[in-house]
């Protein structure tokens, strides 16, 4: 019963991701239409600092509110209270050090883009507490309707400052609009009576406290290189990169991150059991695997059609980027799992030496490729780095449950070798029948088919090795079913 809540619920969440990742593809594409990878470049600066303080603040408050039986009202009270000073705080430091932080870089403008996003942390400080129940109850339809609302505010802020001004400032309205829209929808969706309070302060950070330093490497490990390349390279190739690396991930990680959210919740009801989450995390291992290899294999190898489809030549650059790292990123899912099961079991210590590693390990790997082979040397060390952070994942999994890295890789051979067979095909075909560049709508229809006979491919070879092994137990037997439970008559 469990595992049908969290399967359903995983549904629920991948569609409010896929709903909301879409409209940020859309608006991005848009609005990279109207402005420059410059104009992106600049923005991503402000951003980052925005993400990093963020970052390495976050008490990840609602995850430990989730682990709590039956959290009285002073809980709710106090995870309100801790995150509505983060808040304020972190506005204040966006405040005092944005003429510095634009002297740094010597562009007066990103003075006034940090001014404007100090707005950001506070709204994000003061979202309903309650929201933690609907999570426990897995109630994540409503989660859904949250993330939707609060994407499609950022949505229409965008294309409409785009459309309107043609200026960056259009990032900057989708990047204050969600949190605002996010925080007033919270209190439609988990009503709540704001109450101050610090009784559990020590409750909550003895759970959170790890796992928000690991947050924070998370953050540091993902973004920090952006200042490194807009001092080394500028904001055009910043830009470039951003939206490269933004668009190489999509496809994996828009569908992961909601499924570990649900499977964080089942693994949680499970931790006592470590023969059932065992089981269970293998399953889901294997499942989330085969759902999300495909979509980063296919963007890799049509990434240069698709970059001069969506937002022209100007941003060929970006494609390297996605033809790198989008395969890695690919790969990567061997690890997704890793986290909500560390987090569930109660060893956020763990996630915190894992991202300290990760980050030491990384950094040089990327910066080193920066700085000796400029914006083609960043790309690889990104794309070479990520395999740091896979062996970290699995060697933690393997501490934990005692599922060797052999186990964790070759269980999902049957995705892994669908996965080959499908970039071979897409490969020959590419090559054997070339695409009429200067031609849009050929452009578009040559990619589009070869994209639907990739999944053709992959999920057609699947079924073959799947009943060339005796069909046991696996992704293939859990997707028929829910096909078949979704086409039955209501």
């Amino acid at each position: 019963m469990l595992g049908r809540k969290v399967a359903f619920g995983a549904l629920w969440l991948v569609g409010s991701r896929i709903a909301t990742k879409a409209m940020n593809l859309i608006a991005m594409l848009v609005v990279a239409r109207l402005l420059t990878p410059a104009d992106f470049g600049l923005v991503a600066l402000a951003a980052t600092v925005w993400l990093i303080l963020d970052a390495i603040t976050d008490l990840s408050l609602s995850e430990a509110l989730i682990r709590m039986r039956a959290p009285p009202k002073s809980a709710y009270d106090t995870a309100l209270t801790m995150n509505a000073l983060r808040g304020l705080s972190l506005s204040a430091i966006m405040l005092a050090m944005a003429l510095p932080f634009a002297e740094l870089y010597g562009d007066p403008r990103l003075t006034e883009l940090l001014l404007a996003l100090a707005v950001c942390p506070v709204f994000k400080g003061l979202v309903s507490p309650r929201m933690a129940d609907l999570a426990r109850a897995l109630r994540l339809k409503l989660v859904f309707a949250l993330e939707v609302s609060a994407k499609a505010a950022s949505f229409v802020a965008s294309i409409a400052f785009a459309i309107a001004t043609q200026s960056y400032w259009a990032l900057i309205a989708g990047l204050i609009a969600a949190p605002t829209i996010n925080c007033l929808v919270s209190y439609i969706l988990a009503p709540y009576r704001p109450g101050i309070s610090l009784s559990h302060w020590r409750e909550i950070i003895r759970f959170s406290g790890w796992l928000a330093l690991s947050q924070a490497i998370v953050t540091l490990n993902a973004h920090a290189d952006r200042f490194f390349v807009g001092g080394h390279l500028g904001q055009a190739d910043l830009g470039q990169y951003t939206v490269g690396t933004e668009l190489a991930t999509l496809p994996t990680q828009g569908p992961v991150l909601p499924i570990t959210r649900a499977l964080y919740v089942g693994f949680a009801k499970l931790a006592d059991n470590l023969d059932q989450l065992r089981s269970a995390f293998l399953t889901s291992h294997l499942l989330v695997v085969a759902l999300t290899l495909p979509l980063g294999l296919v963007v890799a190898v049509l990434a240069e059609p698709l970059i001069l489809l969506t937002v022209g030549e100007d941003w060929l650059k970006a494609a390297l980027v996605i033809q790198v790292v989008a395969p890695m990123a690919a790969i990567r899912v061997l690890a997704v799992t890793v986290q909500p099961m560390v987090m569930a079991t109660g060893n956020t210590h763990l996630l915190a030496r894992r991202e300290a590693l990760a980050f030491v390990l990384r950094l040089p790997i990327i910066l080193t490729g920066l700085y000796a082979f400029g914006f083609e040397g960043l790309v690889w060390g990104r794309g070479l780095s990520i395999f740091v952070y896979l062996y970290l994942n699995l060697d933690l999994a393997r501490s934990i449950l005692g599922v060797s890295l052999f186990e964790q890789v070759s269980a999902p051979w049957r995705s892994l070798a669908s996965g080959g067979a499908l970039v071979g095909s897409l490969l020959v075909l590419a090559q054997a029948f070339p695409a009429d560049r200067a031609d849009s709508l050929s452009l578009l229809v040559h990619t589009a088919s070869l994209s639907c006979v990739g999944f053709l491919v992959y999920g057609g070879v699947h079924l073959l090795l799947w009943r060339m092994t005796g069909y046991p137990s696996g992704p293939e037997r859990r997707v028929l079913q829910l096909l078949r439970r979704a086409s039955e008559p209501a």
